[in-house]
């Protein structure tokens, strides 16, 4: 069975607006095309640009990983990011960011794990 695209809905809209400006703010900033940036998250450039113009939904994965190109919070794009799933008992996402976590060095793994312990700590109020 296929799966058809599901209906465009206000929230994508708003969506596609915050990407469509993040994406005008880093394509400069990076010095960046549309093909380039599609070639890095490795879908079509029509895919990339049917997402700018919100012409098909971004998947959750996608604004994480074009979140990740961009060195930006996927929140920039959807600020209810993390109400779309329960990270604790998502596979796939862990998996996806065990390996990206594993790309970086050792030092920057170790920045990573200081960074997130210190938000923990402000959010619990003990830091």
């Amino acid at each position: 069975m296929v799966d058809l695209p599901r209906r465009i809905t206000d929230k994508d809209h708003v969506i596609a607006e915050k990407l469509k400006g993040l994406w005008i703010q880093k394509q400069k900033e990076m010095d960046l095309t549309q093909a380039e940036a599609a070639q890095e998250l490795n879908i079509t450039q029509s895919a990339f640009s049917q997402m700018l113009n919100c012409k098909v939904a971004i998947p959750t994965e996608m604004i994480l990983k074009i979140a990740m190109l961009f060195s930006e919070s996927p929140t920039r794009i959807d600020k209810d990011f993390y109400k779309r799933f329960d990270i604790k008992s998502n596979k796939r996402l862990k998996e996806y960011l065990a390996i990206e976590i594993a790309k970086l060095s050792a030092s920057d793994q170790a920045d990573l794990m200081e960074t997130a312990n210190v938000r923990t700590n402000k959010r619990k109020g003990t830091g």
